[in-house]
């Protein structure tokens, strides 16, 4: 049964999840210093995976922000994007897990192309970025963690 819950208020108790599983969403609330470690490691169980796949960037652009990305996005927007350096040091920051790794995913462009053509209001609202050449900016980053 689907359940619609806030990512800091999870319904679950401690240890339900042998696994847990992000796409495109994690980056929104994981970019908080102890959201994994006080808002989501509790609910996997010990040895348990979590896994998050995010959008993200080549190297870190937010103090230099490039027009063609603001074509689109606005700084805020941009803020829950951030490199595999980033994310290697968010997740270094929580005790009780291993980092199995952090690491740039493939299919960018593939997965980029199949969202702009479709009729999606976000993927239209995309376009003027992407077609600029944001692209050169980003990346999926793949993150693989177990809780110890």
């Amino acid at each position: 049964m689907p359940i619609h819950a806030e990512a800091h208020n999870l319904p679950y108790a401690e240890e339900f999840f042998d696994a847990v599983v992000s796409v495109d969403s994690y980056h929104y609330f994981g970019c908080e210093q102890e959201y994994l470690d006080k808002h989501l490691l509790p609910f996997v169980k010990h040895g348990g995976y979590l896994l998050f796949a995010v959008p993200g960037l080549k190297k870190d652009i937010h103090d230099n922000l490039p027009p063609e990305m603001l074509l689109s996005w606005t700084a805020d927007d941009i803020g829950t994007l951030h490199d595999i350096v980033y994310w290697q040091k968010m997740l270094e920051m929580t005790d009780g897990i291993e980092i199995i790794s952090v690491c740039e995913m493939e299919g960018f462009d593939e997965c980029w192309n199949d969202w702009l053509v479709c009729d999606n209001e976000y993927a239209i609202g995309d376009r003027k970025s992407m077609n600029a050449g944001a692209g050169k900016y980003m990346n999926f980053v793949a993150m693989i963690v177990r809780r110890k």
